[in-house]
């Protein structure tokens, strides 16, 4: 995780101000990236989940864009920034996973699914419905 902090923050030039206190949650690190180191000028964030080597980008929010493909086209991370963050990911044994499949429903065994509809949150707003495999992967148990 230090590893990957230092890392983006030599690509960057910029500090990514890690975030490893992480507790009761599917993740274990989340790094930012401000909108002055990015080139489309948009925050950047990078989470990396409790299980696996697993990891996501969020461009600005994760609930802003399903994919990186996306983010790209509408001007939010320049191709070059998204280069030099799946390569990081990679080269440091991360498996990067897009966020439009993170949403759907968590059909796993979990307390999650007991919680009345609408409780759960994606990032910074509510989510509609139950715990989908961003909650229990990248967010706030």
């Amino acid at each position: 995780m230090v590893r990957l902090g230092d890392r983006l923050t030599q690509d960057f030039g910029s500090a990514w101000g890690p975030d490893d206190g992480i507790q009761d949650a599917g993740y274990s690190f989340l790094l930012h990236l401000p909108a002055e180191a990015s080139g489309a000028g948009v925050p950047v964030a990078v989470r990396l989940s409790n299980f696996g080597d697993l990891a996501v980008v969020t461009i600005p929010r994760p609930d802003s864009h399903g994919d990186l493909d996306e983010a790209v086209r509408e001007g939010a991370l320049t191709a070059a920034d998204r280069s030099r963050i799946e390569a990081a990911l990679t080269d440091l044994g991360y498996t990067p996973v897009p966020v439009r499949p993170l949403r759907r429903l968590y059909d796993g065994v979990t307390w999650l699914a007991d919680e009345p509809e609408g409780t759960f949150y994606v990032g910074y707003g509510p989510l509609e419905g139950r715990a989908t495999w961003w909650t229990r992967y990248f967010e706030h148990l």
